[in-house]
């Protein structure tokens, strides 16, 4: 990590939080994983993404907690972030494809708005964004 700790994957879905000294600071285990493809570190955000054979998580490097799951493109074979932490380039061996995903969602809204000159319908907000998420309008009022 950026901060000089580690983070190491191995086993059936173990997750190792080690300090700069090389200390067991905390390990969390998540068998759904099945074994450790990549680990990334996002930063700014405080959280590490996890790639296993079967999902993929972002973990809070604070609490040593799940935060969410990592729907897009999961999982991956390898994944980075952009120095300036805006950006994450994942790499999925499913699809063989490389994706690069905004991590500034303002950001992305203002382009979709500026792209198209309105809001999406919630039609295309379906289409494009997923049913996952409730919809939002992405252009400022």
């Amino acid at each position: 990590m950026r901060d000089g700790q580690v983070v190491v994957g191995s086993g059936a879905g173990i997750v190792t939080f080690l300090t700069q000294e090389l200390d067991i600071r905390g390990r969390i285990a998540d068998g759904t994983l099945q074994f450790i493809l990549d680990l990334t570190e996002v930063p700014d955000r405080g959280q590490v993404l996890v790639s296993g054979e079967n999902r993929s998580i972002v973990l809070d490097r604070r609490t040593l907690t799940p935060r969410e799951a990592w729907k897009q493109g999961a999982p991956f074979l390898s994944a980075d972030a952009s120095a300036d932490g805006k950006v994450l380039v994942t790499y999925s061996f499913a699809t063989f494809s490389v994706a690069l995903w905004t991590l500034n969602e303002p950001d992305l809204r203002a382009r979709v708005c500026q792209a198209i000159g309105r809001d999406l319908s919630p039609k295309e907000w379906q289409q494009y964004v997923g049913a996952g998420l409730p919809y939002t309008p992405v252009c400022p009022v």
